[in-house]
């Protein structure tokens, strides 16, 4: 049975839309154990290992040390926190940001005008982050042990 061409074409138009469904950025899922490898990216709610030594961020949790993202810029630029500890961004720009680690998750899209997103560290270092959208926000937390 032939099939008509405006019928063809709606089916592929539909299947297409459906595959774009989810995530504008690309993402890897966990493995079985949980951990994506160092450099590359987590669905939120994902754990990453940094570095290849070992240490740990989730997407996950709440409170912990309040930072904002403003003006396009995180504040404070750079935070510390003791192994355990978590940083919560909330976003006060009328535009969406991520809080993207260099070495380890994205966090996801935190949506403009108050939403949050948290992360939890559970071992020392330095962990870079950015903004996947706009790449000159960058900023840092530090974990002591």
């Amino acid at each position: 049975m032939r099939v008509p061409l405006p019928l063809t074409l709606g089916a592929a138009v539909a299947l297409i839309a459906l595959a774009g469904c989810g995530s504008s950025s690309p993402t890897s899922q966990p493995t079985a154990g949980g951990t994506v490898p160092a450099g590359a990216t987590a669905t939120a709610g994902a754990t990453a290992t940094s570095g290849g030594g070992g240490a740990a961020v989730a997407c996950s949790g709440s409170g912990g040390t309040a930072a904002t993202i403003a003006n396009f810029a995180f504040s404070p630029s750079s935070a510390t926190v003791s192994s355990g500890g978590a940083v919560t961004w909330t976003n006060n720009d009328s535009t969406t940001h991520t809080v993207t680690f260099d070495s380890g998750p994205d966090c996801g899209r935190v949506s403009s005008s108050g939403g949050s997103v948290t992360a939890t560290f559970s071992a020392a270092g330095t962990y870079s982050y950015h903004c996947s959208i706009h790449p000159s926000m960058k900023g840092s937390v530090t974990v002591n042990g």
